[in-house]
C-alpha cells in the first residue's frame, strides 16, 4: 500500500515538475509579450509625441509599462488612449481646413473624406500642395502684370503691398481710380472726335469697337483732306481778295473819269442844247437827247470783259450802274450813266479781221458802280470768252427792256 502511495507521489511530483516548467515557459513568453507590448506602446508615444509638444514617451517608458509594474498600467494606458484621440481631432481638423483651403482657393478635385483616409491622404496632399503652388504661381504672375499695369497708366505699384492683405486694397484702389479716369477721358475723346466729323461733315467713326485703329485712321485722314482743301480755299480766298483789291483800284480810276466825263458832259449837254435849237431854227426838226431815266440808253452802253474765274465760272465786265452810255448827236455827245440792270443779258463779241464776231451771252447777276459780274450762258453757239472781248446790249434783250415810247431819241 505505502508502495503504491509512494508511486502516486512521485507521479504527482512528474507532473508537479512539468506543470512547473510549462507554466515558467508561459511566464517567461508573458513576460517578453509584455516588454514587446511596452516597447510598442512607448514607441507610438514617441510617434505622438512628434512636433506635437507632448511628452508622453517619457511618461509610457520601457520599465513604466514592465510586468513589474502591472499595477500602473491601468493608470498609464488611459493617457495614451487620450493622446491618440487628441491627435486624431487634430488629423480631422487640419483635413477639415486643407478642404476649406481648397474650396477658398476653388480648387477641384479635393475631398474631405480623402484628406481624413489614412491610406489616400498622402496622394490627396501632394495634389492638393501641387494645386496651391500652381495657385500662388498664377497669382505671382497676375501681381507682376499689375504691376507693369500700373507703370504704364503712371500708377507705380509696390508687389510686396499688393500681397499684404490689410494693404493690398489701397494698392489697386489707386490703380482702379487711375483707369476710371482713363476711361473717362477716352470716352470724352472719342465723343470729341464724333463731334468733329460731325461738325465737318464727316462719317461717324467707330472708336469703341475692335476696327478702333482704322476707324481713327479713317478720321484722321479724312480731317487731312478736309484741312487741304480748307487751305487751297484760304489761299483762293486771299488771291479774290487780291484780285478784289486791283478792281478796285480799277474802280476808282474809272470813278474819277466818270467825274471828269460828267462835267465834260454837262459843258456837251449845253453845247447840244444850243445846237438843237439852231437845228430847230434852221429845219423845223427837234432832235431831243435822252434823259437819264430812258432805258434807250442802254443801246449806247459798251464795254469789255476784264477778268474770268474759271473756278468760280464768272466773269467781270467794264459796265457798271455809272459807266458812261453815250448818245452822239452830230458832233456834240450826250454823256449818261449807264445804270444797267440785274438779271440783264448782255452780248460779247470779238473783233477780227472777217469783223464782229459772235461769242456768247452773259447773265448779269450782279452790278457795281463801275463792273457787273455775269455767269457765261450755256448755248450751243457759245464760245470760249476771252479778256478784252466787247460786251453790249444785244437787239433781242433791248427790245424786252425797252417799252414803244421810250425809243424815240
Amino acid at each position: 500500500m505505502s508502495k503504491i502511495v509512494n508511486i502516486f507521489v512521485l507521479v504527482l511530483t512528474i507532473v508537479s515538475i512539468v506543470l512547473a516548467f510549462k507554466l515558467y515557459e508561459k511566464r517567461e513568453e508573458l513576460v517578453d509579450r509584455g516588454d514587446k507590448m511596452g516597447d510598442t506602446i512607448n514607441q507610438v508615444a514617441a510617434n505622438l509625441d512628434e512636433a506635437s509638444g507632448t511628452k508622453l514617451q517619457s511618461v509610457l517608458t520601457k520599465d513604466a509599462l514592465g510586468h513589474k509594474q502591472f499595477k500602473n498600467l491601468d493608470k498609464l494606458l488611459p493617457q495614451l488612449a487620450e493622446q491618440s484621440k487628441n491627435i486624431a481631432t487634430q488629423k480631422n481638423s487640419l483635413a477639415d481646413t486643407m478642404n476649406s483651403l481648397a474650396s477658398t482657393l476653388e480648387i477641384e478635385g479635393i475631398s474631405d473624406a480623402d484628406l481624413k483616409d489614412a491610406i489616400k491622404y498622402q496622394t490627396v496632399a501632394k495634389d492638393l500642395s501641387d494645386k496651391v503652388a500652381k495657385v500662388q504661381a498664377r497669382n505671382e504672375n497676375i501681381l507682376d502684370k499689375i504691376v507693369v499695369m500700373g507703370d504704364v497708366v503712371g500708377v507705380p505699384l509696390d508687389k510686396a503691398t499688393l500681397k499684404d492683405v490689410d494693404k493690398a486694397a489701397g494698392e489697386v484702389d489707386k490703380l482702379n481710380n487711375k483707369v476710371v479716369a482713363i476711361k473717362e477721358k477716352s470716352d470724352k475723346l472719342i465723343a470729341g472726335i464724333g463731334a468733329i466729323a460731325k461738325t465737318l461733315e464727316l462719317s461717324e467713326p467707330s472708336l469703341s469697337g475692335d476696327d478702333y485703329d482704322s476707324s481713327l485712321a479713317s478720321t484722321t485722314s479724312a480731317v487731312v483732306e478736309f484741312k487741304g482743301k480748307y487751305d487751297t480755299t484760304v489761299v483762293n480766298l486771299a488771291k479774290s481778295e487780291e484780285n478784289a483789291k486791283g478792281l478796285q483800284e480799277d474802280l476808282n480810276v474809272a470813278k474819277t473819269e466818270r467825274d471828269k466825263a460828267t462835267a465834260e458832259s454837262q459843258k456837251r449837254l449845253v453845247e447840244i442844247n444850243k445846237l438843237r435849237k439852231l437845228i430847230s431854227n434852221n429845219t423845223g426838226i427837234e432832235i431831243t437827247p435822252l434823259e437819264q431815266n430812258n432805258i434807250a440808253r442802254l443801246r449806247y452802253v459798251q464795254g469789255e470783259v476784264k477778268s474770268i474765274d474759271s473756278k468760280l465760272g464768272f466773269v467781270v465786265v467794264s459796265v457798271g450802274k455809272y459807266t458812261k452810255a453815250v448818245q452822239k448827236i452830230g458832233k456834240a455827245k450826250n454823256v449818261l450813266n449807264a445804270d444797267i440792270p440785274n438779271n440783264c443779258k448782255l452780248t460779247v463779241a470779238r473783233s477780227t479781221k472777217q469783223g464782229i464776231q459772235f461769242v456768247a451771252e452773259l447773265d448779269v447777276f450782279k452790278v457795281y458802280d463801275e463792273c457787273a459780274a455775269a455767269n457765261i450762258c450755256e448755248t450751243p453757239k457759245a464760245g470760249d470768252v476771252q479778256i478784252g472781248d466787247i460786251v453790249f446790249f444785244g437787239r433781242e434783250e433791248l427790245a424786252k427792256l425797252t417799252s414803244p415810247a421810250e425809243e424815240t431819241e
